[in-house]
């Protein structure tokens, strides 16, 4: 069974408390979330669920931290960004101050994620409402 099938084989009223907290606009998905999804998705043990997302966290991690670009099909891919030494300002101050120079991980979409997002917001100004997100449009339209 592939990822996507496991994902598409999940039921909305399964997800339905996982929903009432990712609705919110302040709700940020911790590992505990992710988690929780992998077993229900998978059924495996609560424990077992919680190991895999941090293996998969920590060979990201891996990944990144050595320069690799960590690609994920239809989501996107974080790549690391050289950063050369620059002139700033200290906002407080108002001084000058030079900033190092750096490296920094970037997320950069893939057109499938972007399309998604425009797409929900093009609906929603079209509405003239606020964006919904993607697992509350699927439950809409197979209401």
């Amino acid at each position: 069974m592939t990822a996507s099938s496991l994902v598409s084989s999940t039921s909305f009223d399964e997800t339905a408390e996982t929903e009432k907290k990712s609705s919110r606009a302040d709700h940020t998905i911790t590992r505990a979330d992710l988690a929780q999804a992998v077993y229900k998705i998978i059924g495996t043990t609560r424990t077992e669920a919680s190991a895999i997302v941090d293996l998969m966290l920590a060979e990201m991690f891996e990944k990144i931290t050595t320069g690799e670009v960590v690609k994920l099909h239809n989501f996107g891919k974080f790549v690391i960004r050289q950063k050369s030494k620059r002139e700033g300002r200290n906002p407080r101050t108002l001084e000058p101050a030079e900033i190092s120079e750096r490296r920094i991980v970037q997320f950069k979409p893939s057109p499938a994620l972007r399309g998604q997002l425009n797409k929900t917001a093009a609906k929603a100004a079209a509405k003239g409402g606020r964006t919904k997100s993607v697992r509350r449009q699927k439950q809409d339209e197979l209401a």
